[in-house]
């Protein structure tokens, strides 16, 4: 029986590793330039958001015996909140780096345009 609570463990530690890894990737674009600041902001947060949710999802269950000493509304309150907001944040965070992936599109530069040289190499019928 002691084995499949290990095997669980990985399985939650690799889910969570894949998780952030992920989500850690539109982290990649944090110096990259945006039309606006905000926008720039907005890519910031949730890049941020969704990583942090990602990692959220398999340690608060982790944390719950260590609140459960705790007793009271606090730990209710601690145990709770979270289970019910994560999800909500990580959607609108999702929603939003998708939403600003798309916009981005408007203020592509001249040169996505111009016809590429190397096209005239490719023999084509």
């Amino acid at each position: 029986r002691g084995d499949d609570s290990s095997k669980d463990a990985v399985v939650a530690y690799t889910r969570c590793a894949f998780g952030v890894l992920f989500d850690g990737l539109y982290c990649l674009a944090w110096n990259s330039p945006f039309p606006t600041v905000m926008e720039s902001h907005l890519w910031r947060t949730s890049a941020l958001m969704v990583t942090i949710c990602s990692v959220a999802v398999y340690i608060h269950p982790a944390s719950t015996i260590l609140v459960h000493w705790l007793g009271g509304f606090f730990s209710f309150f601690l145990i709770m909140r979270p289970h019910f907001f994560i999800p909500f944040v990580y959607v609108f965070a999702r929603l939003s780096l998708v939403t600003l992936s798309v916009t981005a599109l408007r203020t592509l530069p001249f040169s996505v345009y111009l016809t590429v040289q190397w096209i005239s190499s490719i023999p084509h019928v």
